[in-house]
């Protein structure tokens, strides 16, 4: 696959996932830029992330805290670990209608993960908390959620 435009051209693409990005996630493809940001290695990571899959917590297993909780939490920047237990991120649409089909694209990804999120829509915005259920604390599941939600936000 190749691309012709020029990298000033505003329909220039990178092929390398961890240098694109787009300038507005309202727009379409064709608005990314590259940009080398000094956070291309989180997105590497987060890529990383949400290219693995969920796993069902049976319980019995102690939750995420300390260096582990710590490095999970550098692969999804934007997203806040709440006294070690959940993790959150509010995303911002210009309005009502983009950010219903979010909450759709988010439940249809959580279903297929059998990992549910709770979701709060309103005008403009949605806010995603996820945290593991059976030990009442966060797993790498939830830090893989959050990572596909995140791609899921991508245009």
């Amino acid at each position: 696959m190749s691309h012709s435009a020029s990298p000033d051209s505003p329909d220039c693409f990178c092929w390398r996932r961890d240098t694109i990005l787009p300038l507005n996630p309202f727009e379409d493809s064709r608005s990314w830029h590259v940009r080398m940001a000094p956070g291309a290695a989180t997105i590497e990571a987060m890529s990383e992330l949400a290219n693995k899959t969920c796993v069902p917590c049976r319980g019995g297993v102690p939750p995420l805290q300390g260096e582990e909780l710590a490095s999970l939490q550098k692969q999804v920047p934007g997203w806040s670990v709440i006294e070690q237990h959940h993790i959150t991120k509010t995303f911002q649409f210009p309005d009502f209608r983009q950010a219903l089909s979010f909450v759709n694209r988010v439940g249809e990804l959580a279903e297929g993960q059998g990992h549910h999120p709770d979701i709060m829509l309103a005008w403009g915005k949605v806010e995603v908390t996820i945290w593991t259920h059976k030990i009442d604390g966060l797993t790498e599941s939830d830090f893989i959620l959050s990572a596909k939600i995140d791609r899921a936000f991508q245009p």
